[in-house]
């Protein structure tokens, strides 16, 4: 397998503000960081043809395309619950740009822990 290097950048970020009781949905929080990741790309939603996520994420990829108006995902992908699964995302979308599957790829995560479901309270 040929490098990486070169091949993709990671060049937009974006995130919510961090609170206690936020009192939004997972995907309302998702679009909005979205939306600033895209942005601070200097990419219009239209640009982004490509989405993964974290297995466990409650946002699916296709919900959040819908909701940033993005009209056609060539590539999405997500990656299970293992302790390195950030990292694994980010080479699962440098992957994606530099075989040509995608050219603009969104990496999503998206947790309500306090007004939402928070881990380890059961279901």
């Amino acid at each position: 397998m040929d490098s990486l290097k070169d091949q993709a950048a990671i060049v937009g970020i974006g995130e919510t503000v961090y609170n206690r009781d936020s009192g939004r949905s997972e995907l309302s929080m998702a679009v909005e960081a979205a939306k600033i990741a895209i942005a601070d790309a200097g990419l219009e939603p239209r640009d982004v043809d490509g989405i993964v996520k974290f297995t466990a994420d409650s946002t699916p990829q296709g919900e959040l395309a819908a909701c940033l108006g993005i009209p056609y995902l060539r590539y999405y992908g997500e990656l299970g619950p293992l302790g390195g699964a950030a990292c694994g995302l980010v080479i699962q979308a440098a992957m994606a740009v530099s075989r040509g599957l995608a050219n603009n790829v969104v990496i999503y995560r998206s947790v309500n822990g306090r007004s939402g479901a928070r881990y380890g309270s059961g279901v």
